[in-house]
């Protein structure tokens, strides 16, 4: 056994011991899986090296395919206090019948609130979720915050099962998303505030064992979880 297989069976033994028992295991995991953001296990430096090589597949973000492209910039915004009353938005993330979930981030307090909303043919943005921007990375859950599009109370559930949303910190130049086989994730940058950008990813069937990686400009891991 190498050094580095030691270093990996070691940081991944270390990191089992911190995860506390749970009598009950598996409805932790569904209400987990069910919405967000979901918290993910941080793999430690040297076993997110191996994660890498063995399964991650850079994905354009600007782009959706195959590649390594950082995150890009250009998303349309309005300026604080614009007629419109948000800072972004709303952008359409899907549809469904005659109606949309849209993302929309507007000034709350000193610092910025993102939602995901219905929209219907008639009437404004309907809030389904919202949640404040982290005004300083990383988060309490780290460099990237994700949520499912309009999701029900159970995985892979609500109209638009496919569709997750990726809040991702400045300092992440590239996110590589991977569905749980490791086939890459296609990603479209939609938003972008002061603080935080926002990436679209479609799975195009289940969302369920997803992982991802963060890298900063300099091609650093970030941080490398899996769901």
């Amino acid at each position: 056994m190498n050094d580095l297989e030691d270093r990996l069976r070691t940081g991944l033994g270390e990191l089992a011991d911190t995860v506390p028992p749970s009598p009950h295991a598996r409805a932790d995991l569904d209400r987990r899986l069910a919405g967000g953001p979901r918290r993910r296990v941080p793999l430690i430096a040297a076993a997110a090296a191996v994660v890498v090589a063995a399964v991650a597949v850079p994905v354009a973000v600007s782009g959706g395919g195959p590649g390594s492209a950082p995150v890009a910039t250009g998303p349309t915004t309005a300026e604080p206090g614009s007629s419109t009353g948000y800072l972004v938005g709303p952008v359409e993330l899907g549809r469904f019948g005659d109606h949309s979930a849209v993302l929309y981030v507007r000034e709350k307090g000193r610092g910025e609130e993102m939602c995901i909303a219905e929209q219907g043919p008639e009437g404004p943005p309907v809030p389904r979720m919202c949640e404040q921007v982290p005004p300083t990375w990383p988060a309490p859950m780290g460099f990237v915050l994700d949520y499912s599009v309009l999701g029900g109370d159970v995985p892979d559930s609500g109209p638009l099962p496919h569709l997750m949303l990726f809040v991702v910190a400045p300092q992440v130049h590239e996110l590589e998303v991977r569905a749980a086989l490791g086939e890459p994730v296609p990603l479209d940058l939609v938003a972008e505030v002061r603080g935080a950008r926002f990436l679209l990813a479609d799975f195009g069937g289940s969302k369920q064992g997803f992982g991802y990686t963060a890298k900063d400009a300099n091609g650093t891991v970030l941080v490398t979880a899996i769901s």
